[in-house]
């Protein structure tokens, strides 16, 4: 709620609702390496005027042709190109409130979410950032968390988190084998250190394709 942070609206309001008790998780979309220097700027401004008052500080990075790896396809990054930052923030707060109040398998809590994501709101503003990936069909697990770990500075910011949420989502609970649990865990388990605190959140969407998984990422940071 409230653009431009660098005026204070965000930074205001973040401190009110911390002030009432309220988890409060500020959002700053960070740009591409490919985007405007004065864009950088602005985002490297709104970063610093977040840190202070937030539990948690959400950085979206835009991704773009030239910083992914192999895992990703050749539509991929023009595909990418097409979604604007607004869409870009508005999935990822979907995402995170939707994990936990629609059906779920595996349900993580408030506490659960708070101690992952803010080491328990002890230390000041933890770093947040996010990654997914989808795929349907033979092997959708092996390629839906290959896409979600396809960029390379995510996959280190990973190998240095405090605390990580996978979320797993299928258009039927039915459908997911513990097989492909174990494909997805064993793959993110290569890229993090034994102190890190994991979550895992297993929930549908009926509105997904039948052979469909989607695999979300959020790695935190604490502050120290």
């Amino acid at each position: 709620m409230g653009d431009e942070t660098r005026h204070g609206d965000a930074s205001v309001i973040a401190s009110i609702a911390r002030e009432q008790g309220a988890l409060s998780i500020a959002m700053v979309y960070r740009p591409s390496s490919f985007d405007h220097t004065q864009c950088q700027n602005v985002a490297d401004e709104e970063l610093r005027a977040m840190k202070l008052p937030a539990d948690a500080l959400f950085v979206i990075s835009n991704t773009r042709p030239g910083e992914l790896d192999d895992h990703t396809t050749v539509t991929s990054p023009f595909a990418a190109a097409t979604i604007t930052s607004e869409e870009t923030v508005a999935k990822w707060i979907r995402c995170m409130a939707s994990f936990m109040i629609k059906p779920s398998l595996l349900h993580v809590g408030l506490d659960d979410f708070c101690h992952a994501m803010t080491g328990s709101r002890k230390n000041g503003c933890a770093i947040i950032e996010p990654a997914g990936g989808q795929a349907q069909g033979l092997d959708r697990a092996v390629h839906a968390t290959a896409k979600a770990l396809a960029h390379s500075p995510f996959r280190e910011y990973l190998s240095q988190a405090d605390g990580i949420l996978w979320i797993i989502t299928t258009a039927d609970p039915e459908s997911l084998m513990s097989r492909e649990l174990s494909q997805i865990s064993g793959e993110i388990q290569k890229h993090i250190s034994e102190r890190c605190f994991c979550l895992c959140n297993v929930r549908y969407e009926p509105d997904m394709p039948l052979d469909g998984l989607k695999v979300e990422i959020l790695v935190s940071h604490w502050a120290e």
